[in-house]
């Protein structure tokens, strides 16, 4: 007997529903993951500066309350160093806006190849930064700043200011 209650017309439908079901999995899988990056971007967006790169007030402020409560908590040192470009203005008004931009770029970069794994820049203000190093006592703070602007001192910036 050849009707829909068939055994075979039954098996076909459960395979091809078994099939649409698997390739909705797949889509599902892929729509996912195209969400999941999306939201790493959108995370790290919110607690970066978009120009620099390094972590944004919001997120310096974050880090600096987790940071105090731990050094509080486990007795341990903590140094926070502010770091600011002297006449940065000037560079702006003489130069423009583009150039006084690539040269906090290029500040951030510099400051971020000195630091450890474990310290946190951020940018605090318009020129202003913020360094906070965990595990760091004055000494070896006022040091790894001194470096810092050693450094900062000796470099072009690509026109001399």
């Amino acid at each position: 007997m050849n009707g829909p209650n068939n055994g075979e017309d039954t098996s076909f439908i459960i395979k091809e529903l078994e099939e649409r079901n698997a390739a909705l999995q797949r889509l599902v899988a892929i729509k996912t993951e195209r969400l999941n990056e999306a939201l790493r971007e959108i995370n790290m967006l919110a607690v970066t500066d978009k120009l620099t790169g390094l972590c944004n007030r919001t997120r310096t402020d974050e880090v600096l309350d987790i940071e105090i409560s731990r050094a509080n908590r486990y007795t341990c040192d903590l140094s926070i160093i502010l770091a600011d470009i002297d006449n940065f203005k000037e560079i702006n008004d003489i130069h423009g806006h583009l150039t006084g931009d690539q040269v906090l770029v290029t500040f951030s970069q510099m400051i971020s190849r000195r630091l450890r794994k474990s310290d946190v820049a951020g940018r605090w203000g318009g020129e202003e930064f913020l360094i906070i190093c965990p595990e760091t006592d004055a000494a070896h703070a006022a040091e790894l700043a001194e470096k810092m602007r050693a450094m900062v001192y000796d470099h072009l910036f690509g026109t001399k200011f």
